[in-house]
């Protein structure tokens, strides 16, 4: 981990990783796959369309960790329902793919 002055940090991770879209979904590993309890309906695409709402990169950074760091103003772009929605959309299915897409969208969500 490197220490970076507060005020100079937007998004910061020690650890992350690229995936591409294989027909507009993700490729989960053999570990994920067997945490699903639940059936989604949603492809990655059309679920970050309906809840993240912002441009489809190419490639996909994700911090598969989750340990990051974000500015309070990164956090602000977004109104409360903006996080409602998505806190929502996991919350009524728990083990569901649909978490999966949720950890590889977090940097997305705060840039």
């Amino acid at each position: 981990m490197y220490i970076v002055p507060k005020k100079n940090i937007n998004y910061f991770s020690n650890n992350y990783k690229t995936f591409n879209l294989i027909y507009d979904d993700i490729i989960l590993s053999k570990e994920e796959s067997k945490k699903i309890k639940q059936p989604t309906n949603l492809k990655f695409i059309e679920w970050w369309k309906l809840y993240i709402q912002k441009n489809i990169p190419t490639i996909f950074e994700y911090c598969p960790e989750l340990v990051f760091s974000v500015k309070r103003d990164n956090i602000k772009k977004n109104g409360l329902q903006y996080y409602l929605n998505i806190f929502n959309s996991i919350n009524e299915k728990p083990y569901c793919k649909e978490l999966f897409y949720l950890d590889r969208s977090w940097y997305y969500i705060f840039s």
